[in-house]
């Protein structure tokens, strides 16, 4: 499989960005973000009706549009002044085409799930520079008329909600036209000002390291394997039962804590699974749904375990995940001032980067993506046939539901000798894989 990269070109907002608009201040949510770019890849089968080249252009128009909104996605990061210059730089956009058809990659995908790396136009070890663009995009046409679009969205301005948000507004103002999208809410930075924070961070973390050799692969969930560890791990009495993410979470964990024993010399380490939770509608400071930018928490979750433990029960597991995330969810439910929230972001943080640093401790870094309406992109050929992810360079594990909604995919990234020992687990080995390396070409 080639992918030839046609074009590139940089795309503007339509109108431009206000004098008064052009310097975002970054909120203190967007301040501890990882300063990297997050790629997501959305595929659709041809149509039959509408051209390539009236798609593109249609793309292109409403993408200008979309960033009259979304202004500081075309801006550049000027780390020094934790700001965005909003100078409408623009997004880069690329065009290529692939030599093969969509049904033809989609039938390879399961054995070689790195060729889904060859449709994001960086490398995603990439280093943010001030002239990198907050966002570029690639589209890559098959030879059958479908075709795949790569966001590849920089976290300094953009959590997952907030990428959700810009592709489903991209989408409808091509659909519809930009007079149907709702308009982002782009003030965080008024609640929670950036600060210096850095006597508040206890506790320095060094960058990631992108020289191991990490590998992907996706496990499979069906909605008959969720359905039986619900049953299994059901409560009782009055309490309920774990919802589909936290089953697939304490399964997932628990094999990641049992593949660390097998490093160990059969003894159990402390865990803790670093969870992120989106805290849109979970203060109690009012606040609109519509919020863009980062406004998340990482929340740590500790499983110690006891003398003589050979290995800890999925039910136990569930549990500290669910009073985990009540209980960190509960400190920020009852906070309605914008410092007070800060103090308790920064706290959580200092948690979590201490977990990082302790050679006693696993630590494995979770974030769910189900319920995210992903698949609700529709830019006027319909909705997309299939939404993944990529290989990522570091250790990492991601929960998205497939387009059924019933299902959950866990795409986990770990170092290979790791990853031998977490597929060995039983609840792990009989699940449906996709495999990848991140040492796979990768478009530039």
């Amino acid at each position: 499989m080639e992918v030839q990269v046609l074009s590139r070109k940089f795309i503007k907002p339509s109108t431009p960005t206000p004098n008064h608009l052009r310097t975002h201040k970054l909120s203190l949510f967007d301040q501890v973000a990882p300063p990297i770019h997050i790629p997501f890849l959305f595929f659709y089968p041809s149509d039959g009706i509408s051209t390539t080249n009236e798609k593109l252009q249609k793309l292109q128009k409403s993408l200008s549009d979309t960033l009259t909104l979304f202004y500081p996605q075309s801006g550049r990061f000027i780390k020094e002044d934790l700001v965005v210059d909003c100078s409408d730089q623009g997004v880069e956009f690329f065009e290529a085409k692939v030599n093969v058809q969509l049904n033809e990659l989609l039938s390879l995908l399961p054995k070689r799930l790195e060729l889904l790396n060859h449709f994001v136009p960086w490398d995603i070890r990439f280093t943010v520079l001030p002239t990198t663009p907050m966002v570029a995009f690639q589209v890559t046409v098959f030879e059958c008329g479908g075709l795949v679009i790569c966001v590849h969205t920089s976290h300094v301005v953009s959590d997952g909600v907030t990428m959700v948000a810009f592709i489903n507004a991209w989408a409808t103002a091509c659909r519809l036209g930009i007079g149907e999208v709702v308009r982002p809410r782009l003030d965080l930075s008024s609640i929670f000002p950036s600060r210096d924070i850095a006597r508040e961070l206890t506790i320095n973390i060094p960058p990631p390291n992108f020289s191991r050799k990490v590998v992907t692969r996706v496990f499979l969930f069906d909605a008959a394997k969720i359905a039986e560890l619900k049953d299994k791990l059901g409560g009782s009495g009055e309490e309920r039962k774990p919802s589909r993410v936290e089953v697939v979470t304490a399964v997932v964990w628990k094999a990641l804590i049992l593949a660390a024993r097998a490093r160990n010399e059969g003894k159990l380490r402390n865990s803790v699974l670093l969870f992120v939770v989106n805290l849109r509608g979970r203060t109690a400071l009012p606040m609109s749904e519509n919020l863009a930018g980062n406004f998340y928490m990482e929340t740590p979750i500790k499983f110690e375990p006891e003398q003589n433990t050979t290995e800890p029960e999925h039910h136990l597991l569930v549990n500290l995940i669910r009073e985990s995330i009540k209980t960190s969810l509960a400190t920020f439910g009852k906070l309605s001032d914008g410092d007070e929230i800060t103090s308790a972001a920064v706290n959580f943080l200092n948690q979590v980067r201490k977990s990082k640093l302790d050679e006693e401790v696993d630590v494995h870094h979770f974030t769910s993506r189900c319920r995210f309406p992903l698949y609700d992109s529709d830019f006027g050929w319909g909705k997309p046939c299939l939404v993944t992810c990529v290989c990522m360079p570091v250790e990492f594990v991601a929960l998205m539901d497939t387009k059924c909604e019933t299902a959950i995919e866990a795409w986990v990234s770990l170092e290979e000798p790791r990853m031998l020992e977490f597929e060995k687990d039983p609840d792990i080995s009989g699940l449906a894989t996709s495999s990848c390396s991140t040492d796979g070409k990768i478009i530039s």
